[in-house]
Parts: C-alpha cells; structure tokens; sequence
C-alpha cells in the first residue's frame, strides 16, 4: 500500500501523470466590437482572439452547442454588466447536444489566432445567444462586456456532447492544451 502511494506521489512530482497542465500564461484572449456605440434593437458585434504565444502549435475547439451555458466544455461565454438590473425571461432549450467530430478541433499554430465562434463548416461552432439576444441590450446606457474560456477540464467526457469517444478524437484532444482564459473587458454604449 506504502508503496502504490509513493508511486502516486512521484509520478504526481515529476508530471508523468495523464492530468494536462495549466498552459494559460502561453495564450492571451482579447475582444473588439466593431463599434462603441450602438441603438436599442441592435446587438454588438462582437469579435473574439485568443492568439497562441505558447511556442507550440495545437488543438482547440470553439463554442459548441451548450459551451454558453456550461453544459459542457469548452466553456464559451459573455460576462454582460448592465447598466440596470432587469431580470429577463428564462429561456428554454432542450437537453440534446450536438456531437464532438474530429472537425470541432482545429489547428492553431504557433503565433496565430483562434476565434471560438469561426464558421468552420455548415455545421460548426456555436454564435453566443446571449451577445444575439436583443432583450440583454434593452435599455439606454452602458454595458461591459468580457468573455471567458476554458479547456479546463482533462475529461474528454465532458466534451463530447451526445457523442461517443473514439480513438481520433482521443488523439486531438491530447494535443489541446489544458487554459482558462478571461478577455479584456469593453464598454459599449446602447442608446434612443
């Protein structure tokens, strides 16, 4: 027993363990919306960045169907900071998620950038319904908005959706980094 616990503990020290690491200081994530200012009915047009600087090139996955309401990883999402606490509807969604396919995981080479909401195909990544949602851009004034992501969790699990795992799929995913990344914040003003 001693010895299965010392074992544990070495491979633990020395990071020969399947856990991934926490790589996030390689990668920096920024946001622009493609104006400051903008009227009550329209939602800002928000572009997000996250750029490689690890030195390496590697795999990430965009926004997947329910990665805004963390349902699943990769977590995707928009902090919105109203200028007035209105309380919106809650809105409903069905429980089903899309699949994980070898096409969701796409290569990011050293020095460039990844955008989690690119079109890679007819059925890819995920917009932000939030970001979408008029309801949240309702009254006059300022908003800050800042956006988060993560590849935190090390369970290829929690990604794959109503999907099963597959031999490719373990691959890529082994080659995507371990981050949890948070955007600058921007300020947007909605007004009459």
């Amino acid at each position: 027993m001693k010895t299965g616990i010392l074992s544990i503990l070495i491979l633990t020290l020395f990071g020969l363990t399947n856990e991934k690491t926490d790589n996030s200081k390689g990668f920096e994530c920024s946001i622009v919306a493609t104006k400051s200012t903008y009227e009550i009915g329209e939602t800002p047009e928000i572009t997000v960045a996250i750029k490689n600087n690890s030195g390496k090139d590697i795999y990430l996955i965009g926004s997947l169907d329910a990665s805004e309401k963390q349902w699943r990883s990769p977590y995707c999402y928009f902090n919105i900071e109203k200028p007035k606490n209105d309380s919106l509807p809650i809105t409903g969604r069905c429980g089903n998620m899309n699949s994980l396919r070898k096409e969701d995981f796409k290569l990011v080479k050293s020095g460039e950038i990844f955008n989690p909401y690119q079109s890679i195909d007819g059925y890819g990544f995920f917009g932000s319904y939030e970001i979408g949602r008029k309801e949240n851009f309702q009254n006059p004034g300022k908003y800050k908005i800042t956006f988060h992501y993560s590849t935190k969790s090390t369970k290829l699990d929690d990604y794959l959706g109503d999907g099963s795992e597959n031999t490719e799929l373990r691959e890529l995913f082994n080659k995507m980094p371990n981050i949890e990344l948070t955007s600058n914040t921007i300020e947007i003003e909605i007004k009459k």
